[in-house]
Order: C-alpha cells, then sequence, then structure tokens
C-alpha cells in the first residue's frame, strides 16, 4: 500500500500533508476536502495525465484556500474579458523635449524663489521705513516739547523772573517787535 503523502511534484503547499491536515487546518469536514480534491483532479486533469500529479496539484490549492476548486468555477462562468492593449509605442527618448521641460521646470522654481525674495526684501524695507518714521516722529516730538519748554521758561531779561508762554506772552512779544521795528525804523 502506497502512503497518501508521497509527493511526485518537488515542492508545493501540500507537501507532506494529508487530506486529514488540510481539513483540520481549515477547520472544516474531511469529507467536503474530498469533495473539493475530485473536483480538483478533474479539472488539474486538463493539465497532466497523470492522475497522480493532478492530485497532488490539487492538494496544493486545497491547502491553501479549501475553496479553491468552487471559486475557480464561479470565475470560469463570470470570466473577465481582458481589456485590449494599448499600442506600445517605441520606446524612443526625445532629448530635446526631456532638456526643455527640465530647463522649464528649473526656470519655475527660479522665477518663484526670486519672486519670494522679492516680497521678503519689501518686507523688511518697509519695517525699516516704519522704525525711521516712528524714531523721527519720536524725535521731532522731543524737540517741540523742548522748544514749548524753553518757551515756557524764558527769561524776561529781570533776574530771578520768567515768564509763561500763553497768548497773553505771544501779544506781549508781538508788540515789542513792532516797537522794536518802529524804534531802528525811526533812527536811520
Amino acid at each position: 500500500m502506497e502512503n497518501e503523502n508521497k509527493e511526485i511534484l518537488d515542492g508545493g503547499l501540500g507537501d507532506d500533508k494529508s487530506l486529514n491536515d488540510i481539513a483540520t487546518k481549515h477547520n472544516v469536514p474531511i469529507e467536503q476536502i474530498k469533495v473539493e480534491l475530485e473536483k480538483g483532479v478533474k479539472v488539474e486533469a486538463e493539465h497532466t495525465e497523470d492522475p497522480k500529479v493532478a492530485a497532488e496539484i490539487a492538494k496544493d490549492h486545497l491547502t491553501e484556500d479549501p475553496l479553491y476548486y468552487d471559486k475557480l468555477a464561479k470565475m470560469e462562468a463570470n470570466p473577465v474579458t481582458p481589456t485590449p492593449e494599448a499600442p506600445k509605442a517605441d520606446p524612443i527618448i526625445n532629448i530635446e523635449e526631456i532638456v526643455a521641460k527640465a530647463v522649464n521646470a528649473a526656470v519655475q522654481q527660479m522665477a518663484t524663489k526670486f519672486a519670494e525674495t522679492m516680497q521678503e526684501d519689501k518686507a523688511k524695507r518697509d519695517a525699516e521705513l516704519q522704525a525711521q518714521k516712528e524714531k523721527h516722529d519720536a524725535e521731532i516730538q522731543a524737540k517741540e516739547s523742548q522748544i514749548t519748554e524753553l518757551k515756557r521758561t524764558a527769561s524776561t531779561g529781570v533776574p530771578g523772573q520768567q515768564i509763561e508762554v500763553g497768548s497773553e506772552q505771544m501779544q506781549a512779544e508781538a508788540k515789542r517787535r513792532e516797537f522794536e521795528k518802529a524804534y531802528r525804523t525811526g533812527y536811520r
């Protein structure tokens, strides 16, 4: 009596496995594996005249999937129609086109970088101008404050006496200048 597990073909998932081992692996009844093996031997007989080789191939498939031949039957009942392949183009390399694309990509990259740099430079210049304007405005305000303080505390010419700058003081100053002008004009 020959050993059920004796292999004719080298390799395969079902090597050294009994039908009981396959049923246990997939947790299915041994009867299901026997029925599937019979289907498999019929299918594989299309590829070989030796029933032992057909059985070994079928056993390899059932080790992979206990429903292999049921699924195969469904696929053959609804065959997938292959789509016609597009005509294959000659593998001609157009160096000029490749170089043109590379140059265009490089120019685009440089233009983008240049635009970014210009925006950054403009933002820096605007920030510097704003800082200078604020500094200048602060200096002007400080000078105006100094002038106002000097006018407020300007000496009247009398020791220890200061005059307050206001509308009365401004009118008095204007009258003094008028008299001074008239006095000079009259003596020339």
